[in-house]
């Protein structure tokens, strides 16, 4: 045994320094890391604060705040004057006390690092994940790109960032277990639960699972079927280790069935392919739709489904271009590089062409990996200190007019304000003036219902009930985006005055006279 032992030995050193030798040597992988957050969050005159475009940040914080403060979950409304003590489910609650254990050391900026940080290393499992698949290190590197670019109208410091990442995982794991049965694929039980904990693109998970079951069984493999519903009846009860058990599931299914929701609340609207990237979208698109009819003649089946029903809902809803682009890159990579295998064989190792083939299958083995540099650099990233951090959130909310009327808005003493204000103005009032301040209405409409947002959408454009409904919720102070046109119609009203206005914003107040 001793001398087995000492055999054993210089093996299990030799191991263990190449483990160290990677671990601790940069790679690629770590430099694709950091370009795509220079050139998503350094290249552009918005930088980071794009992410804080979205109103709906402010609440998220506020509430991870709420949670951290009281060391459990709201049951009830805690920001609402218009539903207030309403039955309410945090359904991204860890989302939220990540956001804002962030906050609470970096302020505005901890939140968009995370949330930029989390975005990057969803394009580098991507990366990583075509490799894998055999696209090769240009197609990889291209198709990554594409999608970054193309999925930028949602990149917002949100938890919806946590399902752009575990997506892409999600469906690694499965294709590796697709080829060869893998243990690792019980790891999508963990996974669930903490997505479900996340954010409620968990739902992603059960669609890849159940068509990729459904692939199987218009194959005829039944052996492959049983794998993957063993696997999702594992997954679907780790998703019932949430504050609201299966309560959440059916308030997420009546959430997404809400027709009101689909109609008024613009990313669930179609997607504008003249929007600033959505050509990349509308190339993967085509070149999806294109490569479908090889993958069913292929009989690969569980690919076909995938990209179509994420095409499918890409179409229906602006929200899922993202979903479509990560699910679609990788199988449209493995195709492109499989009708371009033929012909970049021929090229001569002598010709340009030739040598560009074989630097990126040199490269390749060094791109397939990451160090422990990528923690460092995300540290750096944290910790940096320079100029053009967000401080606030961008001036298309009312920052400077909410500083100078903070007394008005949020009265230390009497009677607090019944302040009317947009819904994405809501999430913003509610994160600089909570618990000073309740709102009418802020993003969470799966919450607020059917009815209340109608009354928000008709007081926006004026309808014909605006007296009632603001005699109805006795607002004394309106806080208006200037395009709305509500302004002229309470301009009319004697007991409507003017206290300030800038090119954001228009505030009045309603006289007790």
């Amino acid at each position: 045994m001793p001398a087995t032992s000492e055999a054993l030995q210089p093996a299990t050193v030799s191991n263990w320094r190449r483990l160290i030798r990677r671990l601790f040597t940069p790679s690629l992988g770590d430099c694709f890391f950091l370009t795509v957050v220079v050139l998503l969050f350094s290249t552009s005159s918005d930088g980071w604060r794009q992410l804080l475009v979205d109103g709906d940040a402010g609440w998220h914080i506020r509430t991870g705040d709420w949670i951290l403060q009281h060391h459990t979950v709201p049951y009830t409304d805690p920001f609402s004057f218009s539903k207030p003590g309403g039955s309410w489910y945090a359904w991204e609650w860890l989302a939220d006390v990540i956001f804002a254990a962030a906050h609470a050391r970096q302020g505005l900026r901890g939140v968009v690092v995370i949330s930029g940080l989390t975005i990057a290393a969803s394009i580098l499992v991507l990366f990583r994940y075509l490799l894998w698949r055999g696209a090769g290190i240009t197609l990889a590197v291209l198709l990554s790109v594409l999608t970054a670019d193309a999925s930028r109208l949602h990149y917002l410091a949100r938890p919806h960032v946590f399902t752009l990442l575990l997506l892409p995982v999600c469906l690694w794991i499965l294709d590796r277990d697709r080829e060869r049965p893998w243990g690792g694929v019980w790891l999508l039980v963990p996974i669930a639960a903490l997505w479900t904990n996340l954010h409620a693109g968990f739902v992603a998970l059960f669609v890849s699972l159940g068509l990729y079951t459904a692939g199987a069984f218009v194959k005829g493999r039944w052996a492959a079927v049983r794998r993957p519903f063993l696997v999702s009846a594992a997954c679907l009860l780790a998703t019932l280790a949430n504050p609201y058990g299966y309560l959440l599931h059916v308030h997420i299914l009546q959430h997404l069935g809400s027709d009101w929701i689909a109609r008024f609340v613009d990313e669930f609207q179609p997607p504008n392919i003249r929007f600033e990237g959505m050509y990349k979208y509308e190339a993967m698109l085509f070149a999806g739709i294109g490569l479908t009819i090889l993958l069913v003649r292929r009989r690969k089946y569980e690919d076909a489904l995938l990209m179509g029903f994420w095409a499918h809902e890409s179409l229906q809803a602006a929200r899922h271009v993202p979903l479509y682009m990560f699910a679609a890159a990788p199988i449209v990579g493995t195709e492109l590089a499989r009708i371009a295998e033929p012909y970049t064989g021929k090229w001569q190792r002598s010709s340009l062409l030739g040598t560009a083939r074989d630097l990126a299958a040199d490269f390749s083995p060094a791109a397939r990996r990451n160090s422990i540099w990528l923690a460092v650099a995300a540290a750096i990233i944290w910790y940096l200190p320079a100029p053009g951090w967000p401080k606030d959130f961008p001036d298309i909310f009312p920052v400077a007019m909410v500083e100078r009327q903070r007394a008005l808005l949020a009265p230390a003493a009497g009677p607090p304000s019944r302040v009317l204000s947009s819904d994405q103005w809501g999430g913003y009032l509610i994160y600089k003036l909570y618990p000073s301040i309740h709102v009418f209405a802020d993003g969470r409409f799966d919450y607020y219902g059917d009815d209340l947002g109608n009354e928000h959408l008709c007081l926006m454009s004026g309808c014909e009930r605006w007296r009632e409904l603001m005699e109805k919720w006795n607002f004394n102070i309106a806080l208006l985006p200037r395009n709305w046109p509500l302004i002229d119609l309470l301009k009319s009203l004697p007991q409507w005055r003017v206290i300030d206005q800038d090119k954001t914003a228009i505030l009045l107040r309603k006289s007790t006279d």
